[in-house]
């Protein structure tokens, strides 16, 4: 299990029709939180590999509308 610190800064312009917005955020606080529930790892000669399942579980903050967001409020598997 990981408990990530995160501290961010977010810009983004947005180009309309009335001509570009630019729009700045930061954030920091605790991130998503990340288990990893299941681990292979194996060693062939000098060469060492390894496989895992992490899960993120959105303990992070999270503000709908705001650029900066320590956490993605949704669960995630890669």
């Amino acid at each position: 299990m990981f408990l990530p610190y995160v501290w961010m800064e977010v810009s983004a312009d947005l180009n309309t029709t009335l001509g570009t917005v630019r729009r700045k955020d930061s954030a920091s606080g605790m991130g998503d939180m990340t288990l990893i529930p299941v681990m292979l790892a194996w060693k062939s000669e000098s060469w060492q590999y390894n496989a895992l399942l992490p899960v993120y579980a959105p303990t992070g903050g999270y503000e709908a509308g705001r650029l900066a967001n320590p956490g993605l409020n949704y669960w995630t598997a890669r």
